[in-house]
C-alpha cells in the first residue's frame, strides 16, 4: 500500500529522556525498522519496532510506524489498535488518522474510513492524499457527487496528482459523463504514461464511444505496462471473438507477447 505515511527515519523526533544512549537506540531501532520494510522484510520491521517500543512506549510516531506494518501484513486489527495507541499520545496527529482511515476501509467499514479520513483533513487541510482517499471511499459508497468533489479538492491541491485525476475520471464515467472523463483520463496519462489503470479505463469509455480501435490501443498498452492485468486481457479476448476473422489478426497483434501465447479460445 503506496499511500501509506511512515515517519522520515532521519527525522525521527528526539525521545523524552536525557540519556542520549536511550535516545540514540530508539532511533537505531526505528532506522532499521524503516529499512526493512522498504526491503519488504515486515518481519524484520516488526522486530525492530517492538524493540524499540520495548525502550520507548510512548512514542506516537513508533506506534504508528509499527501500524503501517501491520496493515501491509493484511494484520488490519493489530494496525488499528496501534494506531489508537497513537492517538491517545497525540491526538492531533494527521497521519495517523489518515493510516487509520486505511485499515478502517480495508476492513470494509467505510464510515469510520471516512470519518478517518475528515479527521486528517481536519488536522491538516492541505492533505490531498486524504482527500483522495476519502473520495475512494465515497466511491465505493456509491456516492459519486461527494467522491468528484474531494478527488477535485486533491487535485487543487496537488495539480500533479495523477491517481486523482484517474479517480476523478471514473466517477465521472459511471455517472455517465463521458467526455469529462476522457479528459481526465488523458490528463492522468500525460502526468504518469506509465498508469496502466488509466490506460485500461480509458479503454472501457473508448469502448462506450464504439471506438474499437482506439479501445484495443489503450487495452494493449496497458498490458505492455503491466502483463498481469487480465481484465484489459478478458475484454480484448471478448472483442477478438466477436470480430470478423479478417480483422482477429490485426487485434491479435495487439497483445503483448506474453499474452498471446497464453492459451485461450479467442485466440484460435
Amino acid at each position: 500500500m503506496s499511500d501509506l505515511k511512515s515517519e522520515n527515519p532521519f527525522s525521527f523526533p528526539a525521545v523524552d529522556k536525557s540519556n542520549l544512549r536511550y535516545q540514540l537506540a530508539v532511533k537505531d531501532f526505528n532506522n532499521r525498522a524503516v529499512a526493512c520494510s522498504l526491503q519488504k522484510d515486515l518481519e524484520c520491521a516488526l522486530k525492530n519496532y517492538n524493540r524499540a517500543l520495548s525502550i520507548d512506549r510512548e512514542s506516537a510516531v513508533l506506534y504508528n510506524n509499527r501500524g503501517v506494518a501491520w496493515i501491509k501484513k493484511g494484520a488490519f486489527d493489530r494496525a488499528i489498535s496501534d494506531f489508537d495507541r497513537a492517538l491517545k499520545i497525540e491526538p492531533d496527529l494527521s497521519v495517523v488518522y489518515y493510516n487509520r482511515g486505511i485499515a478502517w476501509r480495508a476492513k470494509k467499514n467505510l464510515d469510520r474510513a471516512i470519518a478517518d479520513f475528515t479527521r486528517a483533513i481536519k488536522a491538516s487541510s492541505d492533505f490531498a492524499r486524504a482527500y483522495n482517499n476519502r473520495g475512494e471511499a465515497f466511491s465505493e459508497k456509491g456516492e459519486p457527487d461527494l467522491a468528484i468533489k474531494d478527488f477535485s479538492s486533491a487535485i487543487e491541491l496537488d495539480p500533479l496528482f495523477a491517481e486523482a485525476y484517474n479517480n476523478r475520471a471514473e466517477a465521472r464515467h459511471n455517472k455517465g459523463d463521458l467526455e469529462s472523463a476522457q479528459t481526465d483520463y488523458q490528463q492522468a496519462l500525460k502526468l504518469n504514461p506509465a498508469f496502466a489503470a488509466a490506460f485500461y479505463n480509458r479503454g472501457r469509455l473508448r469502448l462506450e464511444k464504439n471506438d474499437t480501435q482506439g479501445a484495443v490501443s489503450d487495452f494493449k498498452k496497458a498490458l505492455k505496462i503491466d502483463p498481469d492485468l487480465s481484465r484489459a486481457y478478458r475484454i480484448l479476448s471478448r472483442l477478438l471473438a466477436s470480430e470478423p476473422q479478417r480483422r482477429r489478426g490485426r487485434y491479435v497483434k495487439a497483445l503483448p507477447f506474453e499474452q498471446k501465447n497464453k492459451k485461450n479460445p479467442a485466440l484460435h
